[in-house]
């Protein structure tokens, strides 16, 4: 979530050095800073069918990497071609990060908290978006105000949109110590994986009576859909 808000903000700190910088028009300034959106909306389209694929949390894993590309190559380093063309592309790719995220982490949340606290936690989400807005906000003006305004058009927007390396590849090295959902492990079939993490979660007990209740959702599920197709 904070990732999410974070990659959609710094455009906003960088938007006024690179335009000084690559001399845009309003018009082609605007697609830029818009561009994420394209990404978005694909990554949003892409989600469903890829965290059915690898899994609510590789499918997280897979968002962490297209933010920290996002990051790095949106700062353009100096042996790259540095055109408008490669950072509304790498602004893409931001997008799908968020698309991807913006599905699945919500998702996630839900199918790995405790009943009692899934609302708590998709919350948090939530507020950790609008926390992201003001993390990045507060970061890009420190990184601007020991900067001459020529210093922060040739260089400091670049520093802006690399300071986004931090919280994407902690994201990603945190991802490797969280569980799988129990949930999608059972879809695939893996009932005895899904048995273990619901026990490191809930313990025995509580585990046992949340293995049942996937199970009898994933059945009415698998019945509604054959119905449907049945019927037509």
């Amino acid at each position: 979530g904070l990732l999410f808000g974070y990659d959609t903000g710094v455009i906003n700190g960088t938007q006024f050095y690179f335009s000084k910088y690559f001399e845009l028009t309003g018009a082609i300034k605007g697609f830029i800073v818009s561009s994420a959106l394209i990404g978005a909306f694909v990554g949003a389209l892409a989600a469903g069918v890829i965290s059915k694929e690898i899994g609510r949390k590789n499918s997280l894993i897979l968002a962490a990497i297209l933010f920290a590309i996002s990051a790095w190559g949106s700062g353009m380093p100096a042996f790259l071609p540095e055109t408008t063309t490669l950072l509304v592309a790498f602004r893409i790719i931001g997008g799908i990060g968020i698309g991807i995220a913006s599905m699945n982490a919500p998702m996630y949340i839900a199918e790995i908290a405790p009943a009692d606290r899934r609302g708590n936690l998709v919350s948090y989400y939530q507020l950790a978006v609008v926390i992201g807005f003001f993390v990045v906000f507060l970061v890009t003006y420190f990184i601007g105000q020991n900067m001459t305004e020529e210093e922060a058009i040739q260089s400091g927007w670049r520093r802006m949109f690399w300071s986004e390396l931090i919280p994407a590849l902690l994201f990603f090295i945190l991802l490797f110590f969280v569980p799988k959902s129990p949930r999608w492990l059972m879809i695939k079939n893996r009932d005895e994986e899904a048995k273990t993490v619901l026990q490191k979660i809930h313990g025995d007990e509580l585990a046992a009576v949340d293995f049942k209740e996937i199970k009898k959702s994933l059945d009415s599920d698998n019945k509604k859909t054959s119905i449907s197709v049945f019927s037509k």
